[in-house]
């Protein structure tokens, strides 16, 4: 459940101090990182690494469509002290630009062109269609 990860980013706001973003930012990474371990039934927190955390956050994004994120990313990279910027808070705001910067450069009709050309040498194409 990514609820809570989503709502955290929801509430990202371009009006907020960077060190109060920068927090809002790690919750929403920490969010990420408990429901991947409830999903797994794993309670050791190096069961969920890198290659599972920034999937999951790009998909938080998607659901999430904070508003102004890009100037509140620009915000926290101007204004933020460096030293705000190590540590677990530093790879979290990391993370999350990692996933926006997919996002933004995301190419969904070319994406779904290649699906559909997949499925429709498999003869599938009926069906993957309704999937997504």
């Amino acid at each position: 459940d990514l609820s809570y990860a989503v709502a955290k980013l929801r509430s990202l706001s371009p009006a907020s101090s960077p060190r109060s973003l920068l927090r809002t930012i790690l919750q929403a990474h920490r969010g990420i990182s408990a429901s991947l371990l409830k999903s797994t039934g794993d309670t050791a927190a190096s069961a969920v690494g890198a290659d599972d955390v920034l999937p999951t956050l790009i998909l938080a994004v998607l659901r999430a469509r904070p508003p102004d994120l890009l100037m509140t990313l620009r915000f926290v990279e101007v204004f933020a002290p460096s030293a705000l910027l190590r540590g677990e808070a530093g790879y979290a705001y990391t993370n999350l630009c990692g996933a926006v910067h997919f996002v933004e450069r995301l190419d969904v009709e070319g994406h779904m062109a290649e699906v559909i050309a997949i499925d429709d040498d498999e003869g599938g194409i009926g069906r993957r269609r309704s999937v997504l």
